[in-house]
């Protein structure tokens, strides 16, 4: 059975990417992994940061606010899935580690061409995926 690491960043990208793991996963059975990375909370911005931002943290609500965007859409797809919440603060790295966690062949994300041309080059965490995936992985860039 093929594992497919679908990334969800509450980008408008993250739709798109979604629907494509979906797609992928229904056409070889495949299981569906989606992961969430979210900031580390640092011990300086535990106590000097805003309360709010803690409170947020902790409860998992900013990490349920990142799957709320797409679990309908899974639910429907009848796709066998696995949510997954990650805190680093290297997002490329945290991709690829889940990825070799969970056996993942293909790795969906999206860009937002965030890097030093805009539009023109990958995202750096999408570039760094590329770059970095080992074995057989696959990243499936979404780019808008």
């Amino acid at each position: 059975m093929q594992s497919i690491l679908a990334c969800v960043d509450f980008s408008e990208l993250e739709a798109p990417v979604v629907e494509a793991a979906v797609t992928l996963a229904s056409s070889v059975r495949g299981e569906l992994h989606v992961l969430h990375v979210q900031p580390s909370l640092t011990v300086a911005s535990a106590v000097l940061g805003p309360r709010e931002q803690l409170i947020e943290h902790w409860s998992g609500r900013h990490a349920q606010e990142a799957f709320a965007g797409v679990r309908s859409l899974l639910d429907r797809s009848r796709v066998k899935y696995t949510e997954h919440v990650v805190a680093s603060d290297d997002p490329r790295s945290a991709i690829l580690h889940a990825a070799q966690e969970h056996a993942c062949g293909v790795i969906a994300m999206g860009t937002r061409g965030l890097g030093p041309v805009t539009g023109v080059l990958l995202g750096s965490v999408a570039q760094g995926v590329l770059e970095h995936a080992q074995g057989a992985a696959t990243a499936v860039i979404l780019v808008r």
